[in-house]
């Protein structure tokens, strides 16, 4: 994993537990020229307060490149919007030709977006974090520790019952 993609999952994973998340890599493995960047992820649980400060910030930076955050389906994609326009979407299935035409024919272009997300990473690491969230309808802190986190999971999960046994434990993350 690249040192750009450890430092985006920490940046995105202050806004909330995340599921899964890609990052191409900033160079082709092979021939070495730059790539687009496009930035995917999902959050174990999504909540309006997660996405709003993301937009807002990402939306209020000026970039090099002008930038989509799209959340239309449960991963969530931050791509340069040259690309959607090209490709007519993310559905097209010209979205994997443009990336490859653009990765190959416009340097440029990827330079200059690669410098644009070190910047939204960047601005993205400021942006307060809500004081409290609403999770499954009770108020908790935003961001524990992760020792907090775990306390409080294990709290919840076994209320109520004796200590569980080792393999209860393992079973019930």
């Amino acid at each position: 994993m690249s040192t750009r993609s450890a430092r985006a999952m920490q940046v995105l994973s202050r806004f909330g537990e995340l599921a899964w998340f890609s990052l191409p890599s900033e160079k082709h493995p092979v021939y070495k020229y730059p790539q687009v960047p496009y930035m995917g992820w999902r959050y174990t649980s999504t909540q309006e307060d997660t996405a709003h400060p993301i937009e807002e910030a990402v939306g209020a930076l000026s970039t090099k490149v002008e930038w989509t955050l799209d959340r239309t389906r449960k991963n969530w994609l931050l791509v340069p919007t040259r690309i959607l326009q090209e490709a007519h979407g993310l559905d097209s299935p010209a979205f994997a030709d443009v990336v490859h035409s653009v990765n190959t024919q416009d340097h440029e272009f990827c330079f200059r977006a690669l410098s644009d997300l070190d910047i939204i990473l960047q601005r993205l690491e400021q942006v307060p974090i809500p004081k409290a969230r609403v999770e499954s309808g009770a108020i908790t802190e935003a961001e524990p520790t992760e020792v907090e986190a775990e306390h409080r999971g294990l709290e919840r999960r076994h209320a109520g019952r004796e200590r569980p046994s080792r393999a209860q434990d393992m079973w019930d993350d």
